[in-house]
């Protein structure tokens, strides 16, 4: 489980998270880049390159879809 949050601002097709609070202490005080995209289905997806040069790099995606209601 990851979680964390704080203000984010949106660039183009990135957005950056400037963390204040996070399950991962080391975060705290910085920036997390993800790029995103709408899709005309209703998704909005996030990827990201995590621990980028390092051994555990790895690649993430998350996507949210709107609830019906």
């Amino acid at each position: 489980m990851l979680a964390y949050g704080g203000r984010y601002e949106v660039n183009d097709d990135v957005i950056t998270h400037y963390v204040d609070i996070s399950l991962f202490p080391n975060w705290v005080g910085g920036a997390q880049k993800r790029r995103f995209e709408v899709n005309a289905n209703g998704t909005l997806t996030l990827s990201a390159r995590l621990e980028e040069g390092t051994p555990q790099a790895r690649s993430a995606r998350l996507v949210w879809r709107r609830a019906d209601v």
